[in-house]
């Protein structure tokens, strides 16, 4: 073999195993975002569920008001990885709670103290949630009592 074919192969080579290289990068980059995504997703129904477990409690020292109980960063910034990590059902589930929880946040009629009526909006919210943790294998943090969980802030 030639020295001019030698170096023609180790280039060849080297191009090969750099863009092995590249793509496995790129390919953990996506796979920590997603992973990233899911977890603050998680966090934040948790928070969410939470601040509905204080909402629903009548004499409740500390309520949250909507802005701080509503507010979804998390989705807002990473709802776009979360669709690509996620199966189809369980994306259909985490969209359904936000649609539920942002129809409370905007709605202005929600003050205390809350009506019947919003107390089963809050309820309902709470079921859409829990149905997401499921989907998104959170189980036991979904069966967590809403009444009992306003006694303390989901733990990190």
């Amino acid at each position: 073999m030639s020295a001019t074919t030698a170096t023609f192969v180790g280039i060849v080579l080297g191009a090969a195993l750099s863009v092995a290289v590249a793509l496995s990068n790129e390919w953990r980059v996506k796979r920590r975002e997603r992973r990233t995504a899911k977890r603050l997703i998680v966090r934040e129904l948790e928070a969410a569920l939470w601040g509905i477990g204080l909402w629903l409690e009548a004499d409740a020292p500390t309520r949250p008001t909507k802005d701080e109980l509503l507010n979804f960063p998390a989705w807002k910034g990473y709802h776009s990885q979360a669709a690509g990590a996620m199966k189809q059902s369980a994306w259909e589930a985490v969209s359904d709670a936000y649609l539920a929880l942002n129809a409370i946040r905007y709605n202005e009629a929600y003050a205390t103290p809350l009506k019947r009526s919003q107390r089963g909006d809050l309820e309902s919210a709470a079921g859409a949630v829990r149905v997401a943790l499921r989907e998104l294998g959170e189980s036991e943090r979904a069966e967590a009592p809403v009444a009992v969980m306003g006694a303390h802030p989901p733990a990190d």
